[in-house]
């Protein structure tokens, strides 16, 4: 089992503020597990969001994307 992250920890991962992690978590697109005070999430609902994410681009993002890696 992976160890879990905090809020702060999964916003430096996944390149976004803990306030928009935050948002995300309230809106109920990313679940987290609060342990007493701790608000902590697991790294396979990171990697959820991500592929999430990635799945919903649209068209010319991913041409950009790609031009960026040229």
């Amino acid at each position: 089992m992976e160890p879990l992250v905090n809020i702060n920890e999964a916003a430096e991962l996944l390149g976004l503020s803990s306030w928009t992690v935050r948002k995300l978590i309230a809106s109920h697109r990313l679940s987290a597990i609060r342990i007493n005070r701790r608000v902590l999430l697991q790294p396979e609902e990171l990697r959820r969001i991500i592929e999430e994410s990635r799945a919903t681009r649209r068209p010319a993002q991913l041409a950009r994307d790609r031009a960026k890696d040229f």
